[in-house]
């Protein structure tokens, strides 16, 4: 299905190096389809997402542990909004843990372009 309004995407930094680098992969092309707010940790993006009403989550992490708690965190406020991990490590186990645990998707940070990264989010 064609969306004609941007997909308000709440973007949560909680690994803290690569905030600039997310708005800059959708910068080329597909900003105008994706509205993005951002929180610099997990919990002013907690605060954000429940108060305001955002379509997907998109959380990158540092760890295993920290993805798994703010998967949980974020089903907590609200259980059907589609939550996308971005990670440091290319692990299958981990990616594995993150779909069974409620993630929409489990991307690798620095290995995903813009139109992956758009995708994955539409």
């Amino acid at each position: 299905m064609f969306r004609h309004e941007p997909v308000s995407t709440l973007l949560i930094e909680d690994r803290g190096t690569a905030a600039w680098s997310i708005p800059a992969l959708l910068s080329h092309g597909q900003s105008a389809w994706v509205r993005l707010t951002q929180a610099d940790d997990l919990q002013t993006g907690l605060s954000r997402f429940s108060t305001t009403s955002f379509d997907i989550v998109l959380l990158t992490v540092a760890s295993a542990s920290h993805a798994l708690a703010a998967i949980d965190q974020v089903r907590a406020i609200r259980a059907t909004c589609p939550v996308i991990i971005m990670g440091e490590l290319d692990d299958a186990a981990l990616a594995t843990s993150v779909i069974e645990r409620g993630a929409a998707d489990y991307l690798v940070h620095g290995q995903c372009d813009g139109a992956g990264l758009a995708r994955a989010i539409h």
